[in-house]
């Protein structure tokens, strides 16, 4: 006979609960890594019998990872040749050959220190300085999940699920670390400072920030919220660390090649002629700039500027209406609220960079697993975890519905990812804010505690 479930007793209700619990568990775990498996496949096919700079699919190894290892090579020879784009493209096109240096040429357009980041990897041959970093990368990607997972007070299980939920994400897998870029830097950044505000070290993670010179368009709207909330000692730390790091740079290599990154850097935009030798295109941006210079066009982004304005400005109304109350001077990182609005002006500051592409994506690690932490809480209503779940799974398959061959719109699905991603991230957040005092118990997870 089958047992009615109304006969179930509380204690074997528990244990039906805790098997669900565990079932829920692991569904994200054997997803994530399913998507990691295809990239390690993807990753493999290219690289079987490749050579020491071409890969099967007729991209450089590595990816733009020869624009970081001729930079190191640069500062070997001649440290006032660094932002000599012709210089660069010249020693390209030795490493590469001619054929597919033309086809992918990519400018070192980094403050000078993030050269000498890549300096000493320069003095081995390129692949094996492309491994070196790519196992670099993925120590600092550990060290930012640990850091997010010690902010979110999570058990050890915890942190190997969210390396499992970070591998599965291809930002990171493809673009940054078969990629060959500096994301891992962008995210190491944002997870010291939420590491940092959550135990109230304000001007200490003001100076942590000041690393985002790498690539500022990324933490800009960050920085302006906190200007305009008056975080003083996050600001005074944040000025004080950059001017540090600008002493040093032009200790380093002189005020010359300090202005030639200034003026090459402001160069750096959509449709330009970049030094007179490479036009600069949105073909992997994935950005609400990027979205509007294909819609707008080159010759109208007058209309396109002034749009991206309004958005740029709605968008910190929206974030200082959804702020936590309990977001108060000195205290920015608090309870469990604060660190859900955290993940979501990182989101936003993102998402209105003048320069996000898809390798960038890789810092919303962050921001997903914040709201993975949230939604997983037993309390949490179900319309909340159904909406938090699924804009993280659009998240991750939107690059599935990426074109190929690639062109100007190959990437817009990420793009409409990222869009749904904001929107549901913000309605998320207005609605545990109004639900926040009705939160309903349910009796058997209170015994199940006990």
């Amino acid at each position: 006979m089958v047992q009615d479930i109304s006969s179930i007793n509380d204690t074997e209700k528990v244990a039906l609960r805790k098997v669900i619990f565990q079932f829920k568990q692991i569904l994200p775990i054997v997803f994530t890594l399913s998507l990691f498996w295809v990239a390690c496949a993807e990753i493999y096919k290219n690289n079987l019998g490749s050579t020491e700079y071409v890969l099967n699919n007729q991209m450089p190894v590595g990816g733009d990872f020869i624009a970081f290892y001729v930079a190191g090579k640069i500062l070997q020879k001649d440290t006032s040749k660094l932002y000599d784009v012709s210089h660069q493209l010249s020693l390209q096109k030795a490493l590469l050959g001619s054929e597919l240096a033309k086809k992918h040429q990519l400018p070192f357009i980094y403050p000078p220190l993030v050269a000498y980041l890549f300096a000493p990897l320069s003095y081995v041959s390129f692949k094996s300085a492309y491994y070196l970093w790519t196992g670099v990368s993925f120590i600092l990607v550990l060290a930012s999940i640990l850091l997010i997972s010690k902010t979110l007070e999570q058990s050890p299980m915890c942190f190997i699920r969210n390396v499992t939920l970070a591998l599965g994400f291809f930002p990171l897998t493809m673009f940054t670390f078969a990629g060959g870029q500096l994301s891992s830097i962008g995210l190491l950044i944002f997870s010291i400072v939420f590491f940092l505000l959550k135990h109230q070290k304000d001007f200490l993670a003001g100076v942590v920030f000041s690393l985002s010179y790498y690539k500022p368009p990324l933490f800009l709207l960050f920085l302006i919220y906190q200007l305009i909330k008056r975080q003083r000692r996050f600001v005074i730390g944040f000025f004080c660390g950059g001017i540090l790091i600008i002493f040093i740079t032009i200790l380093m290599v002189g005020y010359a090649n300090f202005f030639d990154y200034i003026i090459l850097a402001r160069g750096y935009s959509y449709g330009s002629e970049f030094a007179g030798l490479i036009r600069m295109t949105p073909e992997k941006g994935v950005g609400l700039y990027s979205l509007l210079f294909r819609i707008q066009g080159v010759n109208n982004m007058l209309i396109g500027n002034m749009s991206y304005l309004l958005c740029m400005a709605l968008s910190i109304l929206v974030l200082l209406r959804l702020q936590p109350s309990t977001i108060t001077y000195p205290h920015l990182v608090k309870s469990r609220e604060d660190m859900l609005f955290y993940g979501l002006l990182v989101s936003y500051s993102l998402f209105l960079s003048l320069q996000l592409i898809t390798y960038d994506l890789t810092i919303l690690i962050l921001p997903i697993l914040v709201v993975i932490d949230s939604i997983a809480q037993p309390n949490m209503r179900k319309s909340i975890k159904f909406i938090g779940s699924v804009s993280i799974i659009i998240l991750y398959i939107s690059w599935y519905f990426c074109a190929q061959p690639k062109n100007d719109w190959s990437f817009i699905p990420m793009a409409m990812g990222l869009v749904i991603w904001l929107v549901a991230y913000s309605f998320l957040i207005a609605m545990m804010a109004r639900n926040k005092n009705h939160g309903k118990h349910d009796p058997v997870e209170v015994l199940e505690q006990v």
